[in-house]
């Protein structure tokens, strides 16, 4: 073998440690990153029914909150990318034995955004029961990407009182009308069965269970201490992937300031604000 072919086989076989070490980086980025940028989905409360940062709008539509009216605003920003940033605005209320709500988040900048808008409305048939449906529209758009088309999502939900001191919540989301639209959605579907104890007499806490087609069952727990109080404090945790997080709700008269921050194993720390006015 000539020296220079030599040296350039030396050469191949001093890259492919690199390679390969590159190549096993790249799974271990890929994998959990379908389940760690959640967008709308990184900040949703279980044990809340109206955060300030979350619209209720997009959460569970038998837990809208029970308010003659409310509004809420609030910015989230995802492991610390201002261009991630998201925002959302909601407005509802109830009358007699119905509860509404209106809720539009968007997030991303001019390169990647996305969009929804969602309308949810809720109804006790029964004393202590709940039943609620909520419609989505869903977009998003890549700048130099032919535009994704537009989706609406459904989403249904059951809720009830177990004790005087206990609920349990059913909720599956974004639900597809047609099979076509549920292969070629971007979005997730989620199910959720929960049992709740609400933030009475100074605590609360929240047990539950989730599942997104193909990705490993979830369980979550959150812990509020304070609530009914001026001031709260809320800790939980949620697997898959793992996100201990801890907030704050600050209470002055009808006013309500909300501060939330999660801590991805991988990506770090997001954070979130909101107001409520009820």
């Amino acid at each position: 073998m000539r020296p220079g072919r030599r040296e350039s086989f030396r050469g191949t076989l001093s890259r492919y440690p690199v390679e390969l070490w590159l190549a096993g980086m790249a799974v271990l980025l890929v994998t959990p990153m379908a389940a760690a940028f959640e967008g709308v989905e990184l900040f949703r409360p279980t044990l809340a029914t109206l955060d300030g940062i979350h619209s209720p709008a997009l959460n569970s539509p038998a837990r809208l909150p029970d308010q003659h009216w409310w509004s809420s605003v609030g910015r989230t920003v995802p492991f610390g990318q201002s261009w991630a940033a998201g925002q959302q605005l909601s407005l509802g209320g109830s009358y007699r034995f119905w509860r509404g709500a209106v809720g539009v988040w968007s997030s991303g900048d001019r390169l990647y955004k996305e969009t929804q808008a969602t309308i949810a409305l809720a109804r006790k048939p029964l004393a202590g029961f709940s039943a609620g449906v909520s419609l989505t529209y869903n977009q998003v758009a890549i700048l130099n990407f032919k535009p994704v088309q537009s989706e609406l999502l459904l989403g249904v939900g059951l809720a009830g009182d177990l004790t005087d001191n206990m609920i349990f919540s059913l909720w599956y989301s974004g639900l597809a009308p047609d099979d076509d639209g549920a292969y070629e959605s971007l979005a997730r579907q989620l199910f959720q069965l929960a049992l709740l104890h609400p933030a009475r007499d100074h605590y609360g806490w929240a047990l539950g269970l989730e599942k997104t087609p193909g990705f490993k069952l979830r369980q979550l727990l959150e812990i509020s201490i304070g609530g009914g109080g001026r001031l709260e404090l809320l800790l939980g945790y949620r697997t898959h992937p793992s996100l201990p997080f801890v907030g704050t709700r600050v209470t002055l008269s009808r006013l309500q300031l909300f501060i939330r921050v999660n801590h991805h194993p991988l990506f770090g720390l997001s954070t979130a604000f909101g107001l409520a006015l009820k």
